[in-house]
């Protein structure tokens, strides 16, 4: 387990992405002394079909839960042909690549999404409902890394936010709402963001609630706690949502990705 926390948040910071690496393990040594994550976990999964499974993080870290499942959906994906899981009790991630990047590293085409405390302000709403929801898809190119969309759902993940807050920063723009619900880019006055891409970055976080938290059973919505603010003993019951397809049984592997490497060059 901690072997992938360090993992995680090392590779999040050598990709560039220092809002969820290495900056947030002081957080997780706190929820760790306050009692939120189960040091002494006692995970499971339950393959419910030959490309479906359920793994039950019991309050570990996310970022192990996470790399747990993708690697279940791998296996299943190897003798299947596609392999997806669902990951409940579980707490934080980290950076949503750094599971979609292990299919990829496997010639599958990767998937990893999660739910997040209520952050996301929905198309025409004033107060936050749906979390940042971050949704990634990873796929393997020849000669060089994966070409990898890790994304939030609205304009910024709220880790952009605190980063701003504490490096007395504004934001790049008026991404964040304030108590009036108007936008703002001062980080001391946010209390919620704007969707990506307006009404379809909500519709891709709706999408991402559904497949994360509805389809685990666990908290939806508001009843999302948070991961800073509050008492950091409750336990989070997150839930994620990670996919791996096996790409040769669909076109030659390396036909595929020789495709993908002309298309970036071409780009």
């Amino acid at each position: 387990i901690a072997y992938e926390v360090a993992e995680c948040l090392i590779q999040t910071s050598l990709r560039g992405v220092d809002s969820h690496g290495i900056r947030l393990l002081p957080h997780y040594i706190r929820i760790a002394e306050s009692g939120r994550i189960n040091k002494k976990a006692n995970c499971s999964f339950n393959q419910t079909s030959p490309t479906s499974g359920i793994y039950d993080a019991d309050h570990t870290y996310g970022h192990a839960a996470a790399s747990f499942g993708m690697k279940e959906a791998i296996k299943m994906a190897d003798n299947s042909g596609s392999g997806f899981v669902v990951v409940k009790n579980s707490t934080h991630f980290s950076a949503s690549a750094y599971y979609a990047l292990q299919a990829s590293d496997q010639d599958m085409i990767g998937f990893s999404s999660t739910s997040t405390s209520s952050t996301m302000v929905p198309t025409r709403g004033k107060k936050p409902f749906l979390g940042t929801n971050a949704i990634t898809f990873s796929f393997p190119c020849k000669g060089e890394g994966p070409v990898c969309l890790d994304m939030a759902t609205t304009q910024i993940a709220w880790n952009w936010v605190l980063k701003a807050k504490a490096e007395g920063k504004k934001l790049d723009s008026s991404w964040a709402i304030n108590k009036e619900g108007l936008p703002t880019d001062d980080p001391n006055k946010a209390i919620g963001l704007l969707p990506a891409g307006l009404h379809k970055g909500y519709g891709l976080g709706l999408v991402v609630e559904i497949l994360c938290n509805i389809l685990a059973n666990q908290p939806y919505g508001k009843n999302v706690s948070d991961m800073f603010d509050g008492d950091l003993s409750d336990k989070r019951f997150l839930s994620h949502f990670v996919g791996a397809i096996k790409i040769s049984n669909f076109i030659d592997i390396e036909l595929f990705k020789n495709s993908l490497k002309n298309m970036i060059t071409e780009i």
